[in-house]
């Protein structure tokens, strides 16, 4: 704790509890066995942040967005002073046939995900050295699994540009969105849970959305 009299300023007391878990060696219960290295799982971090935050007055807030993880610190001393921290939340891609509990699983996998990121985000002192590598191994991965699918491709038959409109205008006339609300992921997601479209069609689509939308703003 800072030997200062005054009441210590959000940045201030985020930087406190990072200089504390410097001094911590909070033990990791994750494991890689492809990489042969441990890393932090949430259920590590979430007691030490939380005791560590709760002792500097900051509340840990994570609040719900559809296409963003957010994590924002909440000085209660000055409720009007916060910190926030972002990450686009993943598209939601479950194949086909799989029940509605598969679903929730797969959220409930991306928000434990986003949320260990984003305390790694707000406190540098939880970061793995090896994570980096990691993420790069397994974005080799999918990336050659991609290339294989590529080979087995499914027709498209649907008409994207239409359900690119159709989505548009209901975000528009029905939701009530501004162009300036309107995301690309929102579009997508409309498209997707309005309609039942194999693989090869999901990726067209999904690149459909991303040129077009991008290329009009």
């Amino acid at each position: 704790m800072s030997s200062d009299s005054r009441t210590m300023n959000i940045h201030e007391k985020a930087m406190e509890v990072n200089m504390t878990l410097f001094d911590m060696n909070i033990p990791k219960s994750g494991y890689n066995k492809h990489k042969d290295f441990y890393y932090h799982e949430l259920e590590d971090m979430i007691e030490p942040v939380s005791q560590l935050c709760y002792k500097q007055r900051v509340a840990i807030e994570f609040p719900y967005s559809d296409d963003v993880g957010i994590l924002r610190l909440v000085d209660l001393d000055n409720p009007k002073e916060y910190l926030v921290y972002r990450i686009t939340f993943p598209e939601l891609i479950v194949e086909q046939g799989n029940p509605n509990n598969k679903l929730i699983q797969t959220l409930g996998a991306n928000v434990t995900y986003l949320q260990r990121y984003l305390l790694k985000l707000a406190f540098p002192a939880l970061s793995d050295k090896d994570s980096v590598d990691a993420d790069d191994n397994n974005a080799s991965s999918a990336r050659k699994k991609n290339t294989k699918k590529e080979s087995k491709k499914e027709p498209v038959n649907v008409d994207i540009p239409q359900l690119y409109e159709d989505a548009l205008k209901e975000l528009r006339t029905v939701k009530g969105l501004n162009d300036s609300e309107i995301t690309v992921s929102a579009i997508r997601k409309h498209i997707f849970k309005n309609g039942t479209f194999n693989q090869t069609e999901r990726d067209e689509i999904a690149r459909y959305v991303k040129t077009t939308w991008r290329l009009s703003k």
